[in-house]
């Protein structure tokens, strides 16, 4: 979500944007089970800025994939995508550093693989997406980012040991260009 120029122009100032970054699944494992709750994942959006603090915000988001195995068993991999929408609040920290932060709805499709078969059981489901970061402004229009996205998601776990829920982060650095 980005940022403002500074400038007499507040209002009606379009953005696009991504970033990468890491990922972290709240994966409840037992102490004798092998769990990677952690990968990489990305972002790409675009909003826009009614005012100097107010915009809306258009994201797809990809969390990455996260594995666990219950001693003697199978591997479960867990995966999460989603299109969400959000509203932006934006506060001026100068010219070149603003902060921000996201509270929106985001449509989650949840997958859980096997590693003994080749079914896929998904479950879509919307949940609350926010965000909270920070961005600076180096050149005019371009902006750097950092920033962090939290969802919950439901998966459709009825053949694994797993709850159905998990609280999921995405911690990301990436640019942004506002027209």
């Amino acid at each position: 979500m980005t940022v403002i120029a500074t400038g007499s122009s507040w209002a009606g100032d379009p953005y696009i944007g991504a970033g990468g970054g890491a990922s972290h699944m709240n994966l409840d494992c037992g102490s004798n089970e092998t769990c990677d709750s952690s990968d990489s994942g990305f972002k790409a959006y675009a909003g826009y800025l009614f005012n100097k603090h107010v915009g809306v915000e258009a994201v797809y988001l990809d969390f990455g994939e996260w594995t666990a195995r219950p001693p003697g068993a199978t591997t479960y991999t867990f995966s999460n995508t989603g299109y969400g929408l959000a509203a932006v609040g934006v506060l001026n920290f100068g010219q070149h550093f603003v902060g921000f932060g996201r509270a929106g709805l985001l449509s989650n499709k949840a997958e859980t693989k096997l590693s003994t078969s080749t079914r896929v059981d998904s479950k879509t489901s919307v949940g609350a997406l926010f965000g909270i970061g920070v961005a600076w402004k180096p050149l005019d229009g371009l902006w750097i980012r950092a920033e962090i996205d939290l969802t919950g998601v439901k998966f459709n776990n009825s053949r694994t040991p797993y709850t159905d829920t998990a609280g999921v982060q995405l911690f990301t650095a990436g640019i942004s260009y506002q027209f």
